[in-house]
């Protein structure tokens, strides 16, 4: 997940997609932060298949 650090010491987590990706790139260029592309690696494999 893409994670802004802002300088007031808040963060910010956009999905992991191609536009969380943009989006989180042009927020931290806007707020002056630090971007994270995927903290959390293995997020989005949580999804169980049913057993079909």
């Amino acid at each position: 997940m893409p994670t802004v650090k802002l300088p007031s010491g808040k963060k910010k987590v956009f999905p992991y997609n191609a536009v969380g990706k943009a989006q989180a790139s042009s927020c931290a260029k806007m707020y002056g932060g630090k971007m994270k592309n995927n903290p959390n690696y293995g997020m989005e494999k949580k999804t169980k298949s049913s057993g079909y």
